[in-house]
């Protein structure tokens, strides 16, 4: 009986060591760095899975029913501290996506499977931290550029072949291996090479009239698609002689991509934007695939015909080209762009990198609302003083839209019809809950009426910060202040400030003439502008770049870099500084008992301020 209660003890014992072995470690999944670039795609071959690998160093595995990560992988060994893992510079996906190779910064190799995201194996080579975006494999061995070779290996690092020479272009290098896996085409200096991924023997060379932005075997491996910056051609994939070709002068083909056997190109005009064109060979022609414009650092085609798509800002979608409809896989630790915070409720308006905008509910923390129309970077957000009206801006379009607060109608669209990354709207402030203020580069300072959307009075200047007591309004400009009537502009009054300093805040004192300003420089400025032969008065000079200032009451709080935030009184006298964790925070709102600000890889962070 002794020796049976022994036994059973003992069995006891393994079961729950066995339990405690099996026992899943709860990790909370979140999406990649909101300043993080989308380096490389792969969708799983049933549809089910997303597999995104960014720069911040991981691999994250998102389930596509219901958009959200179910794993990230990263190596924990090297990196044991998951707040620095380093830097990922390339990764490239087995063909049916049941395994992802990552290179990062340091020259480490390391392939994990997939969905499951186990180590398989690795290793490393010092020289390959200059690789850059040039990695491909033919599913049994891999290919990059190391120090001035072009390296085959297999996935324990073995070197199987090189080709040694200096012609390999290793900036913006280009590395694809055809489907088939028996040619490897590199961009070469001047042009295109083609090797064998057997032995690495050169096959061809083609010299191009133009750099190469992109390479991309056709599906059944015969030809090779070449996009420059004045055209794109359909080579030969064994003789790169030329098949196809159309010239267009007018955009740059940044990423050429396959759909069956219909090749579409991600081209750019300029800045970070850009369009997905359909390519007709037949009629020489690249013609619109998509209206809305996208921003695409990798691509590849669904299983359903559909693209998957990786942007910057951490950020990820699937793109219908048929519809133009998006399903984003949106990060949740960054991205935030511009926020605002509903006074009596306490509800977030956020708006992000790649156009969202969202209520938050204070009370759960889930969004409770989005609000359409935008699909580019938004800039600002501001709520009308009534809580009825939600107002948010493009830095790209130099669009503003309207909307009713409570079920996200639009009320009013402004448009200023820019077309380039920076040229949009800054920042628009409300002057009541009818009216509101915007500012543009190249564009004086204007206000409309928010029902309308129609203009009711501009300000010569471009404006780079405001602020409205009743009916007149303070502005900032570079190297100077305005105070006028908001409808009256004869009264207007100006004055100018030392080396043309660039105004980063205003606001009105209590008396609502006094106008203090804060410029980049670190200086402080009290103005009085109740009369045009009073200048303004240096209060303070911080020392450092000032990110922000906000006058409350009797004091003044700013922020200066790197991460500092100083109370001052009115006459600049410090009060107290607190030093933040995160010394890239900027865009602070000061609360009663939280500091809101936007940290390094623009996430919210929420600080207590004691």
């Amino acid at each position: 009986m002794k020796t049976n209660r022994i036994l059973l003890l003992l069995t006891l014992l393994f079961c729950q060591l066995a339990l405690a072995q099996e026992r899943p470690q709860l990790v909370l999944q979140r999406g990649h760095e909101g300043s993080s670039e989308i380096r490389s795609v792969a969708p799983s071959p049933d549809g089910r899975f997303a597999y995104t690998a960014s720069s911040d160093g991981t691999v994250k595995v998102w389930a596509l029913d219901e958009p959200h990560v179910v794993r990230t992988i990263y190596d924990e060994k090297t990196y044991p501290n998951p707040d620095d893992i380093g830097n990922l510079q390339a990764a490239v996906f087995s063909s049916q996506s049941d395994w992802v190779v990552t290179l990062d910064e340091k020259g480490n190799f390391r392939r994990y499977s997939l969905p499951e995201g186990k180590l398989l194996d690795g290793f490393s080579d010092a020289e390959a931290s200059r690789t850059g975006s040039a990695l491909a494999t033919d599913g049994t061995n891999l290919f990059y550029l190391s120090g001035e070779s072009l390296t085959k290996t297999d996935f324990q690092g073995k070197k199987l072949a090189a080709v040694p020479g200096d012609d390999f272009a290793r900036k913006s290098s280009l590395l694809v291996v055809s489907p088939d896996g028996r040619l490897l085409a590199v961009k070469s200096q001047g042009g295109i090479s083609t090797f064998l991924t057997g032995d690495l023997s050169k096959q061809t060379y083609k010299r191009l009239n133009s750099v190469a932005y992109g390479l991309a075997f056709s599906p059944a491996s015969d030809s090779l698609a070449v996009s420059t910056n004045s055209a794109v051609a359909l080579l030969g994939a064994q003789d790169l002689e030329v098949q196809k070709l159309i010239e267009d002068q007018a955009s740059t083909s940044r990423v050429p991509v396959w759909r069956n056997s219909e090749l579409y190109l991600y081209q750019t005009s300029g800045g970070y934007q850009g369009k997905l064109w359909k390519v007709d060979f037949v009629d020489t022609k690249i013609v619109d695939a998509t209206s809305e414009e996208l921003i695409a650092l990798s691509m590849e085609t669904m299983p359903d015909s559909r693209f998957l798509v990786g942007a910057y800002g951490g950020d990820s979608f699937v793109l219908d080209p048929s519809t133009g409809e998006r399903d984003y896989l949106a990060s949740d630790i960054g991205g935030f762009s511009a926020y605002t915070l509903d006074p009596e409720s306490k509800d977030l308006f956020t708006g992000c990198r790649n156009g969202q905008v969202s209520r938050w509910s204070a009370k759960t923390g889930r969004i409770v609302r989005q609000y359409k129309g935008f699909e580019s970077f938004i800039s600002d957000v501001a709520l009308s003083p009534d809580r009825t009206k939600l107002l948010a801006c493009d830095l790209y379009r130099g669009t503003i839209i309207c909307w009713n607060v409570e079920d996200g109608d639009v009320i009013s669209t402004y448009k200023l019809g820019r077309a380039r990354f920076g040229d949009g709207v800054e920042w628009v402030k409300w002057v009541d809950s009818n009216r509101y203020l915007f500012s543009a580069p190249s564009t004086s300072l204007k206000l409309v009426d928010a029902s309308s959307g129609q203009e009711l009075n501009d300000y010569s200047g471009r404006a780079t910060a405001a602020d409205v007591r009743g009916e007149r309004v303070a502005a900032g400009f570079y190297g100077g202040l305005m105070e006028a009537h908001l409808t009256n502009k004869r009264d207007a009054l100006r004055t100018s400030l030392p080396g043309r300093a660039q105004v980063s805040s205003v606001a009105y004192g209590a008396d609502g003439k006094t106008v203090y300003a804060a410029t980049r420089d670190s200086r402080i400025y009290k103005w009085d502008s109740s009369s045009p032969e009073n200048k303004p008065q240096l209060i303070t000079d911080l020392r450092w770049s000032l990110i922000n200032f906000e006058l409350l009451g009797s004091e003044m709080r700013v922020v200066i870099s790197p991460g500092t935030i100083i109370r001052l009184d009115l006459n600049g006298k410090e009060l107290s500084r607190m030093e933040l964790d995160d010394k890239y925070s900027w865009s602070p709102r000061f609360e009663d008992n939280v500091i809101i600000l936007v940290g390094r890889n623009r996430t919210l962070d929420f600080v207590d301020p004691k």
